[in-house]
């Protein structure tokens, strides 16, 4: 029944409803059936006179007013019997659950109805079936939101709206302002994602375009969320108040459309004049949301109207932070807001200070981390490369971290030193390890000095990680309560809000602290543990005499230090012509690693084939097991492995395993260790700046932590003081090498590639909009002449109708008329 006053979910279709003269044609049709054909016969007397004292015209008047009434009575009927019928039909609809069951493929939050059909009843009894749905309620106002609820549950695309059933709720006392138990009207589910043509039936009927529901949420706020630009702009220009405030949570429609990633409806609402500076109860603006929320789309957006990101929230949290821990891309757009260039006066700017607090860490009550930070932690390779990072980074180096760098590598390279000296210096007896003390007293003073240092780098050690344990674990927790202050404003008809916070909350319990993503702390630990163990021997062998204590202290000493030397490369990362190869080396240690897996897994059957053919027979180098593995370790890099003793036992043997070992370990695993070494230090070399900066930084973070309170106050003082911002000279023609400019040449060609691009897409949007627009002009001319066309049938069958009537009206007087005659002649 769309042609007789119904409208799709999606677009309100023409309507055309039957006039009260095409009822009382139809009616007076039907009466005229069902009467006898001999009625005439039958007649009254009284009617006969009543006949001769009026006109023929007061006759046809007289029975159009009998019809009339019979057209009312039947009517009043057919609308009992809709009411009826669709009542029926109602209790056999699904409930929520059921209809949520039915389409379980709707699990964002944006394709949910916004409206609950489960309806509190706060005046008028309620019963329960024994499903555990709810029955129909008889308050007109709660069974036109039942309707709407049913409907927007559907997903059939050819769903209509009863327009009649509609109006008659209205007339019978139903509001279009009633509200479920989440508060949320009927503007609210027709804001969601239905046609403007119902959100405007609606406002005819006296919809609020402004009612909020229990959380604070106006159809606007719903509108702006599920990406509905259109809709947008029709609230908008209908009067819906584009600052309002949710409840306690006081977000604005631009937070909602930055917080569900809805980009046009963003872009609609700044049209619209709406304030991307709003902010909610937290200070967060709609860019912070986004960033928190890992909307990269509209925080891009937002970024690209120039949204600062520097602005920080009540914790002190920046949502430029944000975007470097979840999108590194936009973070990188956002950080060109910090530098800008004066090309007549030959300058540049960096301001710095909105990359540090304003009150040092140390001396704050948040816990919220710096963008450098985030960047060394999550290894950004290509923000730390931006010239703004670069140049906080160089800031820190001059202030601090060249000299602290320095005293370490000095400090550490003379701890590297004694326990070298001890080592190389050690006596052939243990007995003269410390004696004569005339002669030792220099072996003495160094050993004090080596244990005490040692001490001194274990309890640096032991404090560096409680205090990074302790950082990790008050970080978690504020950050979780944090999230777990948003959980209470998370709508419970919109179910993705709550889940995302509680993947949050779940993955900051599986992260680990700071401390153990750093390799480097092991090998301290390592080189701690073997120094202790040296000592012990080295007291073992001294108090007891023991020459086998001795000789174990030996061992362990110098393989002490090899691990000391190594050790003293974590101090040398900090220089950038150095950091390179200390990561290189990292990445050799991983590759060395892969390469042993497979390595072994032909090394060690192969061993055991070689002890089972040749153990037996006394050859040189293969009687022995440690003589064996040797052996063939040599036999792998082509080495001398004495083949003629082998081929004087067992000749065909020899050449078998030996040429085949030698084919496996010699050529194949040894080229692709070759290949595999070369490609790593492609790959580390190809990126060997930014590594040197990470390592750098890297140092400078661990300095920074182990500043003193009042030297960081006055590092803090100096960044907001000097440099906000820090003005530099500044020649855009300055050559920088090759790379460079070839650099700066692709992001030229990429950026006029780039506003072509956005031309042509501008193009062909107006192009589009000007073809939807005609399209749709046609559309309406057809719907209007169809229209026309319709009333123009009715009007005319309903003239012919009348016509006719008066016609049969007028027959049936003469014909009365002529049998009276009759009867007096």
């Amino acid at each position: 029944m769309t042609a007789n006053g119904k409208v799709n979910k999606n677009k309100v279709i023409p309507v055309q409803l039957a006039t009260e003269e095409d009822e009382t044609v139809e009616e007076n049709r039907g009466a005229q059936a069902c009467s006898p054909e001999n009625a005439e016969e039958k007649e009254s007397p009284n009617l006969y006179k009543k006949v001769r004292m009026v006109s023929p015209l007061k006759s046809a008047g007289q029975a159009k007013l009998n019809v009339s009434k019979w057209r009312k009575y039947a009517r009043r009927r057919a609308d009992i019997a809709a009411w009826r019928e669709h009542q029926k039909a109602r209790i056999d609809f699904p409930t929520i659950r059921e209809s949520q069951r039915q389409n379980h493929q709707r699990i964002n939050a944006a394709q949910l109805s916004d409206l609950e059909e489960l309806v509190e009843i706060t005046s008028i009894h309620q019963g329960h079936r024994k499903d555990g749905g709810v029955t129909a309620v008889s308050s007109p106002s709660r069974a036109l939101l039942y309707y709407f609820a049913k409907l927007a549950a559907s997903t059939r695309e050819e769903e209509v709206i009863d327009l009649e059933f509609v109006e008659t709720l209205i007339q019978n006392g139903a509001s279009v302002n009633t509200a479920d138990r989440h508060g949320q009207t009927l503007m609210h589910e027709a804001a969601r994602q239905w046609d403007l043509s119902v959100a405007k039936l609606l406002l005819e009927r006296g919809a609020s375009i402004n009612q909020a529901d229990k959380y604070g949420r106006t159809p606007l706020h719903v509108a702006a969320a599920v990406d509905y630009p259109e809709m947008v702009h029709f609230l908008v220009q209908r009067g819906a108040d584009i600052h309002a405030k949710t409840g306690k949570e006081l977000q604005t429609p631009i937070h909602f459309a930055a917080r569900n990633d809805a980009t046009s409806s963003l872009k609609m609402l700044m049209k619209c004049g709406a304030c991307i500076t709003d902010k909610d109860f937290k200070q967060r603006t709609a860019l912070q949301v986004a960033a928190e929320l890992d909307r990269s789309e509209t925080a891009k957006c937002l970024v690209e109207r120039s949204a600062e990101a520097n602005v920080a929230d009540d914790s002190g949290m920046t949502a430029l932070v944000m975007m470097i821990s979840k999108m590194p891309s936009v973070a990188k757009e956002a950080l060109n807001q910090f530098y800008s260039t004066d090309r007549a006066n030959r300058k540049q700017y960096f301001y710095l200070n909105y990359l540090e607090p304003p009150v040092p860490t140390c001396m704050s009550s948040g816990c919220a981390r710096t963008a450098l930070e985030v960047i060394v932690q999550l290894k950004q390779f290509d923000l730390i490369m931006h010239p703004v990072i670069q140049r906080l980074i160089k800031v820190k180096w001059n202030y601090f971290g060249k000299r602290g760098a320095w005293i370490q590598v000095v400090v550490n390279l003379f701890f590297v030193l004694v326990w070298t000296v001890l080592g190389i210096t050690t006596p052939s007896r243990a007995g003269e390890l410390y004696e004569p003390i005339k002669e030792k007293w220099w072996r003495i003073t160094l050993s004090i000095i080596g244990v005490l240092m040692t001490l001194n780098f274990i309890r640096q050690e032991v404090m560096e990680y409680f205090s990074s344990k302790r950082e990790h674990r008050l970080w978690v927790k504020w950050r979780e309560d944090k999230l777990r202050g948003d959980l209470e404003f998370c709508h419970p008809r919109w179910p993705g809000e709550r889940l995302y916070l509680m993947q949050e909350i779940d993955s900051l319990h599986h992260q680990e602290p700071a401390y153990f993503k750093d390799a480097w702390n092991f090998v301290d630990w390592l080189a701690y543990f073997m120094i202790l163990a040296s000592i012990a021997t080295n007291l073992i062998a001294y108090l007891y005499d023991n020459t086998w204590a001795l000789i174990v202290h030996v061992n362990i000493s110098s393989a002490t230090l090899v691990i000391l030397w190594i050790r003293l490369m974590k101090y040398a990362r900090a220089f950038t012509s150095l950091g390179p190869f200390v990561v290189m080396l990292g990445h050799v240690i991983n590759d060395i690693l892969k390469f042993g897996f497979l390595f072994f897994t032909f090394y060690i059957p192969y061993a055991a084939s070689f002890w089972m053919v040749f153990s037996g027979h006394q050859v040189e180098g293969y009687s022995d097991i440690t003589d064996l593995l040797y052996s063939m370790f040599r036999m792998t890099v082509v080495d001398e492995y004495n083949y003629d003793g082998l081929e004087q036992v067992k000749p065909i043997m020899a050449k078998v395993l030996c040429g085949t070992y030698i084919a496996i370990s010699g050529v194949i695993c040894l080229n692709l260790f070759i290949a595999l070494m070369s490609d790593t230090f492609q790959r580390v070399y190809d990126n060997v700046k930014a590594n040197a900066v990470m390592q750098q930084a890297t140092t400078i973070l661990t300095l920074e932590k182990s500043l003193s309170a009042s030297k960081r106050r006055a590092f803090t003082n100096f960044i907001y003081t000097r440099c906000n911002p820090e003005e530099l000279y500044y020649d855009d023609d300055l050559s920088e090498g090759e790379e460079k400019d070839l650099q700066r040449m692709t992001h030229q060609i990429k950026e006029q590639v780039d506003h072509i691009y956005a031309h042509i897409a501008e193009q062909d949007s107006d192009r589009k909009k000007k073809g939807t627009a005609s399209t749709n002009d046609v559309h309406k001319l057809r719907e209007d002449l169809k229209k026309l066309e319709q009333q123009h049938r009715a009007l005319t069958a309903q003239f012919h109708n009348q016509i006719g009537e008066v016609k049969d009206m007028l027959g049936d007087i003469i014909h009365t008329l002529g049998k009276r005659k009759k009867k007096k002649h």
